[in-house]
């Protein structure tokens, strides 16, 4: 443990803090559903959950954390030891009358050797070792009168190297454990000699695949011993050299593969030393900077750790958790939110450990563990936040449309329309003025179109439909006028098709559909007609599409779906019928998808997934029965290995028609909410799938939502006869 902490601690005995507010960035971050786009920022709504006193967690200070051979957690903390089988903790502290109880509960450092035997550091009470089998502990003191015994009782650091030696990092030097003679060889700095360890303090060991053993001090700053050689060779800041370390203050070390050491300061921040570099050892650099919001959030660095995915987590002193991603090389925080149970528990994190199922588990100083199942929140949220005025400030989204340069259209139900340029992370909102006839025509956008020559349509809710111009962010409006008959028929617009022909098919709620040629900019209306059977079957329109023959297809709110063949200029009906099983299930249908074997896959208001062949006329319905997520589907979408993607009022449903079952994902698998809003969805040229609903909206790729494949170790921790 580093003297941050150990300060930290001591400050709890005065009578003030050292833990300044830090304010949540405009977005929570978790993992990204596109590995090869970290920046373009498919932000997860990151959900920490929290392991604490109410639990049976010891003491709110993990200081170190390690999943032994067998899986079970290891959390060590200021009062005493705690081992987490994944529902109980069971507390190993300090005895007095018990010599083979652990030395001491102030815990600092945990290794397990290749014999599953554990090694416990602790602060004052010297070094443990502890067999699992026996639960008995093993003490190892230092003795003034024993040279070679312990040379510090205060422990930071325990490493077991290639060859079974257990290294020990104490307040006096660098320790070589003997396992055969119980005795330690020291490593010391010696004043007078070059080729010593540059500071007794030592904070952070580990070896290079090739030997050399990496020393972190506090004060000497790195060391790098040759095993074979007895050759130190020491890193520190040159004040006159900007690529030397940018600190001789060293609390952390972490090898990623064998070419690159990242160094965790204690004041200056993050160093990246590239070991294959055959020049001058050079250190790169990453520090806190006010004028960028993708820089490390402190330069207090108190743990790293590198996950599955390469990406490095560092826990710093007061600004929280940070992922780091070296390919960008930006930083994205997380950062606790008073109030708030699924951010991080504390702003100063001790100590970060990644177990063999993925999870994330952070200690945290007076927050107890905050837990991170990334397998399971697997889905971009983008969503608004009070404090980002460039942001999505509105909730409920009604519209969404990636374009060719990676601009995702957001529509929302009162902020108008808003352009995300993820890669710059850049907001551009497009709202209704009143006095500018040139802006949109209402704040409630619906539907987004870009025609196959690039325009753009705007469907409103109240302003009838726009052309959008987005290099000059000019709007023209065509709107309902009663004293034109070749105006649009109603300005209340919920669905935009592009034909073959390059006509606009619009569907509207109250006026029926509508054709507009944006040639002439003229309209041609299809409304219901009592008297007429062929005329369509309501006014209220929300999803239109074209088939091969030429014929439309309209789905209807309460008029079930249309076939409309342009030749006889009729429309044929389908309704629902509770005496035809073979019958469309509910007359209120949200969307329509057809897919490449010309089948129509139907969502219904109540009614669930309706499967329609046209050449049969007959109807499939898969419902809440059937293992669909809910009988209400907003919006359905393919995947590139033929299984339908659906948003519903509880969440997304995923649907394989070869074997006609279902996956479901909730908001614990990162979903914005488990309610969703027709007409928010939408697939990009990439495959990436968006889903929009009342609380921002999801983006991810189907390929990488995988189900969670680890299957953890039973183990036996007791068994009781006869309740005995």
């Amino acid at each position: 443990m580093n003297k941050n902490i150990f300060l930290l601690l001591l400050s709890q005995l005065f009578a003030f803090s050292l833990f300044p507010r830090i304010h949540d960035d405009a977005f929570a971050v978790n993992q990204r559903a596109d590995l090869q786009d970290f920046l373009a920022l498919q932000r997860l709504e990151t959900k920490f959950d929290r392991l604490s006193l109410a639990e049976g967690l010891s003491q709110v200070v993990v200081t170190c954390i390690l999943q032994d051979s067998r899986g079970f957690m290891w959390f060590g903390t200021v009062d005493g030891l705690n081992k987490f089988d994944g529902y109980t903790f069971t507390l190993l502290r300090n005895d007095s009358r018990d010599a083979n109880s652990l030395s001491h509960n102030f815990i600092q450092a945990i290794c397990e050797d290749h014999e599953g035997i554990l090694w416990i550091g602790t602060f004052q009470g010297g070094l443990n070792r502890y067999d699992p089998i026996t639960e008995q502990f093993q003490r190892y003191r230092h003795d003034p009168h024993d040279p070679a015994s312990l040379s510090n009782d205060i422990v930071n650091a325990i490493y077991e190297d290639h060859e079974g030696n257990i290294w020990v990092g104490t307040n006096s030097g660098l320790d070589r454990f003997n396992r055969q003679t119980g005795s330690f060889q020291h490593f010391r700095h010696d004043d007078w000699n070059t080729n010593s360890l540059s500071n007794n303090r030592v904070r952070a060991i580990l070896q290079h695949p090739g030997g050399c053993l990496w020393i972190g001090t506090h004060g000497g700053g790195l060391d790098c011993f040759n095993c074979q050689t007895g050759r130190w060779t020491h890193y520190q800041h040159q004040p006159s050299n900007p690529h030397s370390l940018s600190s001789n203050s060293v609390n952390t070390l972490y090898l990623s593969g064998d070419s690159l050491l990242w160094i965790g300061t204690d004041d200056n921040g993050l160093d990246q030393l590239q070991l294959r570099a055959t020049s001058q050892a050079r250190f790169k650099h990453f520090k806190q900077s006010a004028y960028r919001t993708n820089s490390l959030s402190n330069n207090i660095i108190n743990c790293i750790y590198e996950d599955k995915n390469g990406y490095l987590w560092i826990g710093t002193a007061n600004g929280g958790l940070d992922v780091f991603d070296p390919g960008t090389e930006r930083f994205v925080h997380f950062r606790h939110q008073e109030g708030d149970y699924k951010t991080i528990s504390s702003n100063n994190i001790c100590s970060i450990y990644e177990d063999r199922s993925g999870i994330l588990w952070i200690g945290t100083f007076r927050g107890g563990i905050s837990k991170l199942n990334r397998a399971k929140i697997q889905f971009a949220h983008y969503f608004p936040s009070h404090d980002d005025p460039g942001g999505l400030n509105r909730h409920f989204i009604h519209a969404l449309y990636e374009d060719d340069l990676g601009v995702i259209w957001v529509g929302t139900f009162g902020a108008g329309l808003i352009g995300y340029d993820r890669r710059r992370d850049q907001y551009n909102e497009y709202r209704h003025v009143p006095k500018d006839p040139n802006s949109i025509s209402h704040n409630r956008v619906r539907t987004i179109l870009r025609d196959r020559s690039g325009q753009f349509w705007i469907g409103t809710d109240g302003g009838g439909l726009n052309k959008f111009d987005r290099l000059t962010g000019r709007f023209k409006r065509f709107m309902h006028d009663p004293q034109n008959v070749n105006s649009i028929r109603h300005n209340g617009i919920r669905g935009l098709y592009e034909d073959r022909e390059g006509f606009l098919w619009i569907g509207t709620f109250g006026g029926g559909l509508d054709r507009f040629d944006p040639r002439t900019e003229t309209f041609t209306h299809f409304s219901t007609n009592p008297d007429n059977p062929f005329s369509i079957s309501s006014n209220y329109v929300r999803a239109v599409v074209e088939d091969d023959s030429g014929y439309y297809w309209i789905g209807t709110e309460g008029g079930g779906l249309n076939k409309f063949d342009p030749a006889t200029q009729q429309f044929y009906h389908f309704r629902a019928d509770a005496d035809d099983s073979s019958s469309l299930s509910n007359d209120y249908i949200f969307s329509i998808y057809r897919d490449q074997e010309g089948i129509l896959w139907i969502g219904t208001w109540g009614g669930g997934l309706n499967r329609f062949d046209p050449r049969t006329l007959s109807f499939t319905v898969f419902t809440e029965a059937a293992g669909l997520a809910d009988n209400v589907v907003y919006g359905i979408l393919e995947d590139e290995q033929g299984c339908l993607w659906m948003s519903t009022n509880k969440g997304i449903s995923k649907f394989n028609p070869a074997t006609s079952t279902f996956t479901n994902y909730t908001v614990e698998d990162g979903l914005q909410s488990l309610e969703f809003n027709a007409g928010a969805f939408h697939k990009s040229k990439s495959g990436e799938l968006f889903f929009g609903g009342v609380n921002g909206f999801n983006a991810f790729y189907p390929q990488k939502i995988e189900q969670n494949r680890h299957v953890p170790p039973v183990v036996i921790t007791s068994f009781s006869k006869f309740n005995q």
